[in-house]
């Protein structure tokens, strides 16, 4: 299941097979500045797609304010 905080370039790559076989994909709260969270004025916060898997969890890809 995607969630709409998640970045459509993290989309491509994981319907594409170029990652790891994942279980899923998460980021955690709601980032100002995600997808579906922008807000007025521009204002970003950084945060992390975190990738889950048979192995455990790990940090698919990080997004910096910019």
């Amino acid at each position: 299941m995607m969630e709409n905080n998640e970045r459509r370039m993290d989309r491509r790559l994981v319907l594409a097979g170029a990652t790891l076989l994942l279980g899923g994909l998460a980021v955690a709260g709601m980032p100002l500045g995600a997808p579906g969270m922008e807000s007025p004025d521009g204002r970003r916060t950084a945060f992390d797609v975190i990738a889950f898997s048979e192995n455990g969890r790990s940090v698919f890809a990080r997004y910096a304010p910019g």
